[in-house]
């Protein structure tokens, strides 16, 4: 579902929203289906008889058609109406709105999606906001022309503008530096869209008429939901809106306007997210703590000619960090378990006397490092492999043991995943094929598969090495065909199983890695005793009290041990001494 699992507001509801998958709509997509030909044919044929139907009514059906494409492109993104990322590709890939490869906007889009970064300069691409030192290098006339774009009729009239001259820019960009993939996506694109300005003239209607009169008014329709739709808010749950939104509106934007539920849900489809807001509409108004509006012509109203405040972004820095203090960044997939369970360690830990009940719940910054260095943490999960070569420092605090295929104890394995086509063949018949990896510092993305080839050395194995940044991109990336094989932890991929079976439809697991201890639990170097004595107890009882039953099993967690730091040495064949290990 989308490029992050879903949030659901309690267990019934994603028991509901299961439930409605299993029906006959969104089990054939059928409503997509008629989406997809309808624009198609609705577009196509307003050009073929644009002399029947006038210039004027011509040229209006095509800016609507246009601006519901862009809508329908980014249903496409989202995995519908096939679970084949290739095929819905195909769906999207034409040009009808000029501007954008299908492939660039999807990369984007999902990165968009990332939850904790949403609004984040540079971490979200889609924010509109800007870091305090990139504010700072704008000149004048540049901040002049930021607060005219961020009033409503600047949206309309000026973001447009400023979109496709940074979109042109990038492509500018992608040449110069050459980078390939976004070369290849680029020519693609203006291949197929000298292919449909050909066919324009050859029907009369001019390309030039299309850009000006067609494409850019559509893309101004877009600006109208997008106005807005994301603020900057601590909890990250309050960062986008609610739009209640006419029918007109609805049907353009295929339901987006209920954006705060489109966010926490990405993989239900569109005609699905009215119905899951009124089963729960207060509850989702005091989720998103009433960041809600009553209609695009409210935000008209309010900012025709007024600049709605999105400058600088207002990050608290100082919150972030005593949320760092405490994180459970590795498994965390679902993030309304991950919360639970971190404030069920917050809550034991408050009872044994640690100072951190005014901790805020979070995650981590995305560099991983910099937080499991930080000289104040007091409880964090890592990977084994930075442990034993980049973390020396930390104490080790223990080790889960988690409850699903491919883990014994406190040991761990990865799966070996490729696509179902390839679901008869071995590892060896992957030799000089593409092999996507999360982290070329991760034990059970890199480092395990790393250890099963005959060099140990995946460059020399497989005919390119892809990092993807994550174990659930690996799959994506397997999927769409952006690579051939990946090592998924198998953790991970239990909790893929639960939380989002449709990224895994299409893969399946031909093989696996020997066990391997598994992610430990670390604390800071200068943690005094008594307070790793405290977090043991603290997750000891976490694992055992029938009270907290509930939060473990819905990370599949199954106990805790204390484990030291040497039970790690296997993995880099460096034992804690310094000597080396026999089972390297």
């Amino acid at each position: 579902m989308g490029k992050r699992s879903s949030l659901y507001l309690h267990p019934q509801q994603r028991d509901q929203i299961h439930h409605l998958a299993s029906g006959f709509l969104w089990r054939t997509e059928l409503p997509t289906w008629l989406l997809i030909a309808t624009i198609y044919g609705g577009w196509f044929s307003s050009l073929a008889f644009w002399h029947t139907l006038g210039l004027l009514p011509a040229t209006l059906l095509l800016i609507w058609f246009t601006a519901w494409y862009m809508s329908l492109q980014h249903e496409l993104i989202h995995g519908h109406p096939t679970r084949f990322m290739w095929l819905n590709q195909l769906f999207g890939m034409l040009p009808l709105a000029v501007w954008y490869p299908y492939g660039l906007y999807r990369d984007s889009h999902l990165a968009h999606h990332r939850h904790d970064h949403l609004t984040i300069p540079v971490d979200d691409p889609e924010s509109y906001y800007f870091t305090q030192a990139s504010w700072a290098r704008l000149s004048p006339w540049q901040k002049r022309v930021i607060h005219a774009r961020n009033t409503f009729t600047g949206r309309l009239l000026l973001a447009p503008l400023l979109d496709i001259l940074q979109t042109l820019g990038s492509a500018v960009a992608a040449f110069r530096h050459l980078q390939l993939r976004a070369m290849v996506m680029w020519l693609v694109h203006m291949a197929l869209l000298a292919l449909l300005f050909t066919w324009m003239m050859h029907n009369g209607f001019s390309p030039l008429w299309f850009v000006l009169a067609v494409s850019y008014p559509a893309l101004a329709l877009t600006k109208v939901r997008s106005f807005l739709e994301h603020r900057a808010a601590d909890d990250p749950l309050a960062r986008s809106v609610i739009n209640e939104a006419g029918l007109f509106w609805r049907v353009l934007f295929l339901n987006l306007n209920y954006h705060s539920i489109h966010h926490d849900l990405p993989g239900v489809p569109w005609y699905g997210l009215k119905t899951i807001y009124l089963q729960n509409q207060q509850a989702y108004r005091e989720r998103n703590h009433g960041f809600l509006v009553r209609g695009y012509g409210e935000w008209m109203r309010r900012f025709w000619k007024t600049s709605v405040d999105v400058t600088v972004h207002p990050r608290r820095q100082q919150e972030k960090e005593m949320s760092n203090r405490l994180a459970f960044p590795m498994y965390a997939v679902d993030s309304t378990d991950t919360l639970a369970l971190w404030r069920a360690v917050q809550r034991l830990l408050v009872a044994r006397g640690l100072p951190v009940e005014e901790l805020i719940p979070g995650r981590p910054e995305p560099d991983l490092l910099a937080h499991w260095q930080q000289p104040n943490l007091i409880l964090s999960q890592t990977c084994g492999y930075p442990l034993m070569t980049q973390l020396p420092e930390v104490q080790v605090v223990g080790c889960f043991h988690y409850r699903v295929p491919g883990c014994e104890g406190i040991h761990y394995r990865s799966f070996l995943v490729v696509r179902d086509e390839d679901k008869h063949r071995t590892l060896a018949d992957f030799r000089g094929r593409r092999v996507v990896c999360n982290a070329p510092d991760s034990q059970s993305g890199y480092n395990a598969l790393r250890n099963r080839v005959p060099s140990r050395a995946l460059n020399a194995w497989f005919s390119e090495v892809i990092f993807s940044g994550s174990h659930r991109q690996s799959l994506i990336e397997v999927k769409r065909g952006g690579g051939d094989i990946a090592a998924i932890d198998c953790v991970t991929y239990a909790l893929l199983q639960r939380h989002e079976p449709t990224l895994l439809a299409g893969l399946t697991v031909i093989d696996q890695t020997p066990l391997t201890p598994g992610l430990p639990l670390i604390t800071a170097s200068g943690t005094a005793p008594e307070t790793l004595h405290a977090i043991r107890d603290a997750l000891t009882t976490l694992v055992s009290a029938p009270e907290y039953r509930g939060v473990c099993d819905a990370l599949f967690i199954g106990g805790f041990s204390v484990v030291a730091r040497e039970a790690w040495s296997v993995l880099t064949g460096i034992t804690a001494d310094g000597s080396l290990s026999s089972a390297g």
